[in-house]
């Protein structure tokens, strides 16, 4: 698990708010839409995160969010 939050923790906030919206099930042009940027940059930040973190798929990052969400709010008085 510390080596996922330490992956977690190399992606800038708006890869982290791009992979969490691809983990939600949301499209780039959605995101796109969403964020008022265009879908290539959405695809940009998508592969930078995918890569950072070692994933591929949106069922893969949505796995990876919820596992970080618990281990944080599990841990929240710690730091890491």
């Amino acid at each position: 698990m510390l080596d996922e939050l330490k992956r977690f923790r190399s992606l800038s906030e708006r890869e982290k708010e791009i992979a969490e919206k691809v983990a939600q099930g949301f499209t780039s042009q959605q995101i796109a839409e969403q964020l008022g940027i265009s879908k290539r940059t959405v695809d940009h930040y998508r592969m930078a995160a995918l890569t950072k973190i070692e994933l591929r798929t949106p069922a893969e990052l949505a796995g990876f969010f919820e596992r970080i969400r618990v281990f944080l709010a599990a841990h929240e008085s710690q730091t890491f």
